[in-house]
């Protein structure tokens, strides 16, 4: 099943499909011609993205680095967010040239699953499409891999490196040209070329290893369109594309959840799995649809009768999961509406798709009265106000929680820290006060953020920090924060935001670490970001 975002990109790509040979005087690999002195965007500043100076003072050689290095599938919310703004803007690019800053960008945007952009992109940037390995690359994208292994029969210049010996060697397999595809990965191997992904994905497809990815195994695919071509041809070989999820595409997993044939659990799943190649119409389609999966004409009725008790009662399942929507969406009790919303968020965070599912539901949340929101669930209402930079229903949190004085803290610290309301304040009595107390260890943590975003530290705090240690959580590399605070100096925008997402992806930072990354993303002027990634983690435990 097709996506029409899919068919749009289909159309872009064909307009393009000139005899790749015609191109034999066209710029290296990704890198950018003399007339493009501009990276085309489909966002900017006052939608979402940075300013059009977001690159400068970082080189193309460095740009293409970090875009190489980062998460296939962030982990982080706001880092996802971070990495969406740097390879959606437009503007300037990076200074001098490097042979794949081009394709790492439109890779990276490819690994956002937003169709959308992918094409809106493509259709913006000629010069760049141009290139006959990106649009190689953009076919693998959209799920079109014969027209990616055209391609490679045709293309002369640099026709034996990897970018294009890979891609021979999967279109020899999907040929059933297996003793073919055999040769090529071993002529790689002798060559030097090490990519352990890709090795372990051509012994599953040529039949070396029958061994699958663990049931649970979360692959790094979206990194290269390559990996999901090769996964999905995995897929498409299996019994249905869901016996192993490892191997299901974003794009595979938007046709399984669209799907009406398929079960509600299989659906959710998918649902999960698809992220942004659905857009909230669809996605909400989908869930109504869900509650009446397999349910013949006269149970329909049946099927819509059930309440907040049924939905709840059993673990997280494709059906109790959409009546959970169907509560959350219905007018009525807002108490009801937010009990079933509180839970669709908690079922959603443990399937890892807590962002995807606040912006979903976010109207709904909107209106949410804030003492049914803390009735419900304080921590999930007020990461989700934080994730959509809500500072009013945080307020309106605070002023609710009369009486519950220590829940009522945390959510002044997020409040603060997002409003930047830290600027150029002190630290607060609460902290102080909890330093010297039983909390020291928390309330150490909270002074180091505090500080990051700009507050002032008092003679007493000062003297009780000198003796104080980061605390438990993972330490950034010297290095790394070396890196991260000089790209900041330089007011490199775009440079610290993706170190500041490298940094993020993992365990919990512990205090200094992440403290380096709020005060580098403050300093290279994006205090949206920093008083997110306070404010979330001054609601860690509600």
């Amino acid at each position: 099943m097709t996506l029409k975002p899919f068919l749009l990109l289909s159309a872009s790509l064909a307009l393009l499909s000139v005899p790749i040979n015609a191109h034999a005087q066209s710029i290296e690999i990704g890198e950018l011609g003399a007339a493009q002195a501009y990276d085309a965007g489909v966002i900017d500043f006052n939608s979402g993205g940075l300013d059009p100076a977001l690159w400068q003072g970082t080189s193309a050689k460095m740009a293409t680095h970090l875009l190489n290095k980062l998460p296939a599938v962030p982990q982080h919310p706001v880092a996802k967010d971070m990495i969406r703004a740097v390879v959606l803007t437009g503007g300037a690019p990076p200074e001098g040239t490097s042979g794949g800053y081009a394709q790492a960008r439109l890779r990276s945007v490819m690994a956002l699953n937003d169709p959308q952009a992918l094409q809106n992109l493509a259709s913006r940037s000629p010069d760049v499409v141009s290139d006959p390995a990106v649009r190689a690359d953009l076919a693998l994208a959209v799920g079109e891999i014969d027209r990616a292994c055209s391609m490679a029969d045709t293309v002369s210049e640099g026709r034996g490196t990897p970018t294009w010996a890979r891609l021979r060697a999967v279109c020899h397999v999907k040929r059933d040209e297996v003793p073919a595809a055999e040769l090529t990965v071993n002529l790689l191997k002798k060559s030097g070329y090490d990519d352990a992904v890709f090795y372990g994905l051509m012994d599953r497809l040529t039949g070396i290893s029958t061994q699958a990815a663990a049931q649970n195994q979360a692959l790094d695919l979206s990194g290269d369109p390559l990996y999901s071509a090769m996964a999905s041809i995995i897929s498409e070989n299996s019994p249905s594309p869901l016996s192993n999820p490892a191997y299901m595409t974003p794009l595979q997993a938007a046709a399984v959840a669209r799907d009406p044939s398929a079960s509600a659990d299989a659906r959710l799943k998918a649902l999960f799995k698809a992220d942004q190649l659905l857009d909230n119409a669809a996605a909400r389609q989908v869930l109504s649809g869900m509650l009446y999966d397999g349910v013949e004409a006269e149970g329909l009725s049946q099927a819509s009768n059930f309440d907040l008790a049924q939905a709840t009662a059993s673990s997280i399942s494709g059906k109790s999961f959409a009546q959970l929507f169907a509560l959350t969406v219905q007018g009525g009790d807002p108490a009801v509406n937010a009990k079933a919303a509180g839970a669709l968020l908690k079922r959603a965070q443990s399937a890892g798709a807590f962002d995807r599912f606040s912006k979903l539901i976010e109207a709904e949340l909107t209106v949410l009265p804030p003492e049914a929101q803390i009735q419900a669930g304080l921590g999930v209402f007020a990461r989700a106000a934080v994730l959509r930079g809500d500072l009013g229903t945080l307020q309106s949190l605070y002023a609710a929680l009369e009486g519950a004085p220590a829940n009522q803290a945390r959510i002044a610290l997020a409040a603060d820290a997002l409003g930047n309301g830290f600027r150029l304040g002190d630290l607060g009595r609460d902290i102080e006060d909890r330093m010297s107390g039983r909390e020291k260890t928390k309330a150490v943590r909270d002074a180091f953020i505090a500080l990051a975003l700009g507050a002032v530290l008092s003679d007493s705090g000062a003297l009780i920090l000198e003796e104080a240690y980061g605390g438990s959580g993972r330490a950034l590399k010297d290095g790394q924060i070396a890196a991260l605070n000089a790209a900041a100096r330089a007011s490199s925008r775009a440079e610290t935001a993706l170190r500041a997402s490298i940094a993020l992806e993992g365990p919990p930072l512990d205090a200094p670490s992440i403290a380096a990354v709020i005060s580098a993303l403050m300093e290279a002027q994006l205090p949206q970001y920093a008083g997110q990634i306070a404010a979330l983690d001054y609601l860690r435990g509600l």
